[in-house]
C-alpha cells in the first residue's frame, strides 16, 4: 500500500486519492487476516475474512469520504509544511539567524 502511495504521490485530484483510501479500506481485513493464515491455516484466515467483509464496507466508506473531507485542509497544511512556512508566516531559519 506504501509502493502504491509513493508511485502514485504527484496525482492532485481528491477523488482519485478518496477511491484509494477507500481500497485500503477493504484490504484491512484482507492484512489482519495474515496472522490467521499462519496459525490457523487458510481456512481460518478465509473465514476471519469473510466474517470482517461488514465491517471492512465500512471502512471503505469512512475512508473515502474522510479523504474528501479532510483533502483541502490537510494539503494546505502539508504544503505550508514543505515550504517552510506556517500560516502563511515565513520560519526562523536558523541558518541564517546566526550570520
Amino acid at each position: 500500500m506504501a509502493l502504491v502511495t509513493m508511485a502514485l504521490h504527484k496525482i492532485r485530484f481528491p477523488i482519485i486519492w478518496a477511491v484509494i483510501s477507500g481500497t485500503f479500506g477493504l484490504f484491512f481485513g484482507m492484512l489482519c487476516a495474515i496472522p490467521y493464515l499462519v496459525t490457523g491455516g487458510p481456512a481460518m484466515a478465509a473465514a476471519y475474512w469473510i466474517s470482517g467483509i461488514p465491517f471492512d464496507i465500512i471502512h471503505c466508506v469512512s475512508n473515502f469520504f474522510i479523504c474528501l473531507i479532510l483533502w483541502k485542509p490537510l494539503t494546505k497544511i502539508t504544503s505550508a509544511f514543505l515550504k517552510g512556512t506556517t500560516n502563511g508566516r515565513e520560519t526562523i531559519d536558523e541558518t541564517k539567524a546566526d550570520s
